[in-house]
């Protein structure tokens, strides 16, 4: 599978790979052939609350769990293992005391507290 899609990616000549959403570790071939040009969003500011099996609401569970005072969203390079990339772009967001991971997940997402804004990949 990863030297189809890594195939298909060349083939489309592609330039930046963004993984909103894709919930799969890429694999050897497409990491190497596109390191560094590979981008991932994380629902919390890395490094906290990353890694595999930390998204969507399983991290806004960890993170009111833990008493934080706010998290929010994080743009980071992709490398071998889960979150473990450099950091491009982070957007806080106050965590209030009534929220649920659902009712702050909403919040979180809305722009302004979008990182993509601030990595200039958004609006291209």
């Amino acid at each position: 599978m990863d030297a189809a899609i890594c195939r298909a990616l060349v083939e489309c000549d592609v330039d930046v790979i963004l993984l909103a959403g894709y919930m799969k570790q890429i694999g050897p071939e497409t990491l190497s052939r596109f390191r560094g040009r590979i981008l991932n969003t994380h629902p919390a500011l890395l490094p906290k609350f990353g890694g595999k099996g930390m998204y969507g609401l399983h991290v806004h569970r960890a993170v009111l769990a833990a008493g934080e005072s706010k998290s929010g969203a994080s743009v980071h390079v992709v490398s071998e293992a889960y979150d473990a990339g450099p950091v491009l772009a982070q957007v806080d967001v106050r965590v209030e005391p009534t929220d649920t991971p659902e009712t702050f997940s909403g919040r979180r997402r809305g722009p302004p507290n979008h990182p993509l804004q601030r990595t200039g990949v958004a609006g291209r």
